[in-house]
């Protein structure tokens, strides 16, 4: 029942079918499983692991598939929504990864390599932070993605997204947990048959996060969520759907930010719950160089902000964030490149000027790009292709629960 969500497969469609796409994920909320008590009225409940998700900074890199999975992001009883007979469970994430140096420099985090990495992730919903599979945890979802390191078409920084991995509980005994004691963890794996057996000490890595020039690892780089919907066959809200991006070419300059989709709210109240989908598709095929491209969705008081400011970050949780920031390198292999963005965020105040009248605000997908290692020439451009667009879905306080 739950909204298709965008995705890559649907780039080139008419953009009435874009109307229709849409993600239901999640954001941190209290949790009320006492709301439910109310009547059979519909109710849904979010969650999400929010800024500085990470719980590893690398995890290795074995030979073949499955050897060494990682849990990189759970979330614990605390935030996850309990589960009910005829629930809904719907998860989403992004989580961001890069390949180490391939030869030996400062930046490297453990052994050089020059394979690409293959990387699979999974979603899981399992009795404790650290259960990856078994009998005690059920899969939802999985995700793979190669990691291409080798020069010339070099893309170390890879992002997978998961839009729509959903658990529909027919009954509590599929569960792999007690009530109210379950975790989702987010699991992720490396390997490539090219690797050598490796003696102790230094090993192949791949960073959760990306790399600096010191060897040190930025995270803040992606989120796990979830929503809850009881009773699990409710009658979906429509998402609003802009489909038309504010321009078609952005300047290739780091640092400078470019809002590419902008959305006006109107009516927002606290405890709103919004749910939030875009699709990017971008070209560099007219480029002779890899450009990297960054994204993040926000709430601003204008559609051209392109940070929250700190007006906005006091009126939602997370502060004024619905997304965090990633990116990857897009290259002359595959130069036509999709961006994903799946992220909510929930009211916690009305938002109010300072005579106490209601006020817009707007989601705004916020890029960024950079011709990595050096400067892009003047007038060099990422195209912005048709077949993207941001989908939002509100849900209003009365449903919170």
């Amino acid at each position: 029942m739950m909204h298709e969500p965008l995705t890559s497969t649907r780039i080139g469609r008419a953009t009435s079918a874009v109307a229709v796409a849409v993600c239901a994920l999640a954001v941190a909320t209290p949790i009320l499983d006492g709301a439910r008590a109310q009547g059979n009225s519909p109710h849904v409940l979010v969650a999400t692991t929010g800024n500085h998700s990470e719980l590893r900074k690398t995890i290795p890199i074995t030979r073949s598939s499955g050897k060494k999975p990682r849990v990189v992001m759970s979330m614990g009883p605390d935030k996850l929504p309990s589960l009910d007979a005829g629930d809904k469970l719907q998860t989403t994430a992004e989580v961001e990864v890069t390949t180490d140096c391939p030869e030996k420099m400062p930046r490297c985090v453990g052994k050089p390599y020059l394979y690409n990495p293959i990387v699979q992730a999974r979603i899981v919903l399992a009795n404790g932070p650290s259960v990856i599979d078994g009998e005690n945890a059920v899969e939802l979802g999985a995700n793979r993605t190669k990691c291409r390191q080798k020069p010339p078409d070099r893309e170390h920084h890879c992002v997978l997204v998961f839009t729509d991995a959903t658990l529909d509980v027919v009954d509590r005994s599929q569960l792999p947990c007690a009530a109210g004691s379950c975790h989702l963890n987010l699991v992720v794996e490396a390997h490539n048959a090219k690797k050598k057996k490796g003696k102790k000490g230094r090993r192949n890595k791949l960073l959760i996060g990306e790399d600096e020039p010191d060897g040190s690892i930025v995270q803040d780089k992606g989120r796990l969520n979830a929503v809850r919907f009881s009773p699990g066959d409710q009658t979906p809200l429509p998402p609003v759907v802009d489909p038309d991006p504010l321009t078609t070419a952005v300047p290739i300059k780091k640092g400078e930010p470019v809002v590419m989709y902008s959305q006006e709210l109107n009516g927002l109240e606290k405890d709103d719950q919004l749910v939030f989908n875009a699709l990017m598709n971008t070209s560099i095929a007219h480029l002779p160089y890899v450009v990297l491209i960054k994204s993040r969705l926000i709430l601003a008081l204008s559609p051209t902000a392109t940070g929250p400011g700190k007006a906005v970050k006091r009126l939602t949780d997370p502060p004024g964030e619905i997304t965090e920031g990633n990116g990857f390198n897009c290259t002359q292999r595959s130069p036509e490149c999709v961006t994903n963005k799946v992220g909510v965020i929930s009211m916690v105040r009305n938002p109010k000027d300072d005579d106490g009248n209601a006020i817009p605000l707007y989601a705004n997908l916020v890029l960024n790009t950079a011709k990595p290692g050096s400067t892009a020439r003047p007038g060099d451009t990422v195209q912005i292709l048709p077949g993207g667009g941001l989908a939002t879905t509100r849900y209003p306080a009365s449903m919170k629960g």
